[in-house]
């Protein structure tokens, strides 16, 4: 199998953390809900690619990306909420729908790049501590017009 087949498991887990932002409204308060569909996500994942891993262990692993990439999430909710109050028109609508479509993204790219790594046949559990390192880089560059029109038809 290669990443892309599991594009439903990963899409699910997407359209969910996109409703969590949805309901935060630009606001860190998805990030618990966010880290936990993570953890659940991954779990799924390793599950499907024949790993087992603990929940304790993927909530260490996602926990430490999260915290790797806390200056560029909190950079973008900080964004998302000043375009509530800077832009005319755009508000509490359109704020939201930034997050959830950051979610999604995140998400996406996430669940990729998981099933990416646990599809190599020379993977190992112990990698995990060296991921959540690079993984930040991976997901959390600056997603491009596309990507974020992309992801709101998603959702």
């Amino acid at each position: 199998m290669s990443a892309s087949d599991y594009d439903g498991i990963i899409h699910g887990f997407a359209v969910e953390c996109a409703g969590v932002g949805l309901a935060a409204a630009g606001t860190p308060a998805d990030l618990p809900l966010v880290t936990g569909s993570w953890v659940a996500m991954t779990l799924v994942i390793a599950n499907q690619t024949g790993h087992t891993l603990s929940k304790d262990s993927v909530s260490k692993f996602v926990t430490t990306v999260i915290q790797g990439a806390g200056a560029y999430i909190v950079g973008s909710r900080v964004f998302t909420f000043l375009l509530n109050f800077v832009v005319p028109g755009f508000g509490t609508v359109g704020a939201a729908s930034l997050n959830a479509a950051l979610n999604w993204i995140y998400t996406f790219r996430f669940g990729r790049e998981i099933a990416k790594r646990f599809e190599r046949p020379n993977f190992s559990i112990d990698e995990l501590s060296e991921l959540a390192l690079i993984f930040p880089q991976l997901i959390f560059p600056t997603p491009s017009v596309d990507e974020i029109r992309n992801a709101l038809q998603q959702i």
